[in-house]
């Protein structure tokens, strides 16, 4: 289950920073927050194409208004906006067709030749490299995309998410220490929930389990207005019940995401199996064996709740 649990977390990983990633598409495609130098002779027809592209982002008529766009730009560093512009829609704009996954839809290298054509133009952007980083993210290439991560942070190093990112880059690659680092500079910089959240996964990760619990309790300190606020309730439980401190709370923290989280299931799951296996360390077996029922009829692990529950309708039909 521990195994089976840390893929989990990685891929949840992945998924937070992709998820990251694609909602700043929507904002990078405000037209006012698009860096288009307002001296551009063209610059209304410009930021009337972008108003279109702004209404249905991820579509591939974008793409012929976008470059119409840079034909009337006359600066580098207009151009070079667009096609960062162009770079990230490309990430996120699934191609037609039949595929395996989401992000074999995607035209991934369409994206990393339109970034690259935004960094040849202008060098001075940060955020040009870290998404150039982010394409190397969703072709698993995590060496360069810590490579590129570098390159953004040193033109931005006042940038948490950068440093967060590179953080997470290293922790795919095991770099565990240089992960644990990043994570702590990122706190420094700026002190988010997220950031605690993944400084106590990797803390418990390189078994500093004190450290994480820590962790965890400073992002919950933030409320239950935070996102993940219920998965950081979990893992808290989580932790205390592996140190055998605070079983009132622990329990408690488990009875809490079970009655109110309401979108992650996952997470509803492992709240209902870490109490079974609390309660059966108790011997509350009855109380195991209602967890664990729950616990089954959220997962397709089935025959590992199956065992578990044959077992305990074993010793409590022994009992009688």
């Amino acid at each position: 289950m521990g195994e089976y649990m840390k893929k989990l977390m990685t891929s949840l990983f992945v998924f937070m920073f992709s998820l990251m990633a694609f909602t700043q598409v929507y904002a990078v495609i405000d037209v006012d927050a698009t860096q288009i130098d307002p001296s551009e002779k063209e610059y209304i027809k410009i930021r009337q194409l972008l108003t279109q592209v702004k209404r249905r982002p991820l579509i591939e008529e974008n793409f012929e208004r976008l470059e119409k766009a840079i034909s009337l730009c006359n600066r580098k560093s207009s151009k070079a906006e667009l096609y960062f512009l162009m770079s990230q829609i490309r990430q996120h704009t699934p191609l037609e067709g039949e595929y395996k996954s989401y992000t074999d839809s995607l035209d991934l290298q369409s994206a990393m030749n339109y970034i690259d054509k935004a960094i040849s133009l202008d060098k001075t952007q940060a955020k040009y490299y870290f998404q150039k980083a982010s394409v190397y993210d969703y072709v698993r290439d995590f060496h360069n995309a810590v490579i590129y991560c570098d390159k953004a942070i040193e033109l931005d190093p006042k940038n948490s998410d950068y440093v967060y990112a590179r953080a997470q880059f290293n922790f795919y690659m095991k770099n565990y220490e240089n992960a644990l680092k990043d994570v702590s500079k990122a706190l420094e910089i700026n002190k988010k929930p997220e950031y605690y959240g993944t400084k106590s996964f990797y803390e418990k990760e390189v078994g500093n389990k004190q450290e994480a619990l820590k962790d965890i309790e400073k992002a919950i300190e933030f409320g239950d207005k935070t996102p993940n606020y219920y998965v950081y309730l979990r893992r808290r439980a989580e932790l205390k019940f592996e140190l055998g401190i605070d079983e009132e709370e622990t329990l408690k923290d488990l009875d809490t995401v079970i009655e109110k989280e309401q979108i992650n299931d996952n997470n509803k799951y492992w709240a209902y199996t870490i109490k079974g296996q609390f309660l059966e360390v108790k011997e509350e077996y009855a109380k195991a064996l209602e967890a664990y029922k729950a616990a089954e009829k959220l997962t397709e692990l089935k025959t590992f709740f199956q065992n578990k529950i044959k077992f305990l309708e074993n010793k409590l039909n022994n009992k009688k």
